[in-house]
């Protein structure tokens, strides 16, 4: 699990607007994203609006960087449904589409 210093640093760094480095991915591949995670981009983020992501792969995908980065997730609409999946799979947060 990723350490609280390190949540803390990744909101502190979006609430200032600072630019960060991140890898979107719409294949819905869990192995491509375990590999990305080496190259250690700022955040993850698992694009379920127009992507190829489901419930089973994002809970994959997060398991396996084990929280060695932050994922985020972009759900598929603005349902509690989909927030709330993102957010039980592990997400570290979610975007959230069309709001």
């Amino acid at each position: 699990m990723m350490p609280d210093t390190e949540r803390r640093f990744l909101r502190q760094r979006l609430r200032s607007g600072e630019t960060l480095g991140a890898f979107w991915f719409s294949l819905g591949s869990p192995a491509l994203v375990e590999v990305a995670c080496e190259a250690a981009p700022d955040v993850l983020v698992l694009d379920a609006q127009h992507g190829l992501w489901h419930r089973p792969t994002i809970e994959h995908a997060i398991g396996a960087v084990a929280g060695r980065r932050p994922v985020l997730v972009r759900t598929g609409d603005a349902s509690f449904r989909s927030i709330g999946e993102a957010l039980d799979a592990g997400a570290e947060g979610v975007l959230v589409p069309m709001i």
